[in-house]
């Protein structure tokens, strides 16, 4: 038989809010995150809270961030993707992109079931 990867375990393109619109968005290629990225990543969340610090969603994305297209530096020149370039990015969209990485991680209510 052949195994067939679920959605969401696979890397896909990503464009964050309030780039949908734009002639050229910014596009975020990102994968879901290892089993022991995820439980480095888990052990941001507040038990009693059950959010995720900033520091989590950042490693987040930091793991599965694995490139980009139309992202420009400062003087509006293509920036080359490199896990040091995500350093340049505005927090707020680090913490956006660490979300979906951790989105893509786990598996929804349905694929639990199809296991």
């Amino acid at each position: 038989m052949t195994v067939k990867a679920l959605t969401g375990l696979v890397p896909e393109w990503y464009t964050p809010k309030g780039e949908e619109d734009e002639a050229t968005p910014a596009e975020f290629h990102v994968k879901p995150l290892t089993a022991p990225q995820v439980a480095k990543v888990q052990s941001e969340f507040d038990g009693e809270t059950g959010e995720i610090s900033g520091n989590g969603l950042y490693n987040a994305a930091t793991m599965g961030v694995i490139g980009w297209k139309n992202v420009t530096d400062h003087n509006d020149r293509d920036l080359k993707f490199s896990k040091r370039a995500l350093d340049q990015l505005p927090f707020a969209l680090l913490l956006e992109l660490g979300g979906k990485v951790l989105e893509m991680s786990f598996l929804s209510e349905d694929e639990q079931k199809n296991l």
